[in-house]
């Protein structure tokens, strides 16, 4: 039951994710771009209300 409820929350994310292509698209034009990028994982990070660094590692942790 724990592990279904953890995959529900990880696919939640993963949506949230999915709306910001310049983080994961690698053929995505703007995918180099540093500005545009860290943009896109604050406002990520603003969503969930949590910070930037935390979003980052639970992403990385969730590709793996």
């Amino acid at each position: 039951m724990a592990n279904e409820a953890a995959s529900f929350i990880d696919e939640a994310f993963m949506g949230i994710i999915k709306e910001y292509p310049t983080i994961y698209d690698r053929s995505y034009k703007d995918l180099k771009d540093k500005s545009t990028k860290s943009n896109c994982w604050r406002e990520v990070a603003q969503r969930l209300d949590k910070p930037v660094d935390i979003v980052k590692r639970r992403y990385e942790r969730i590709r793996m």
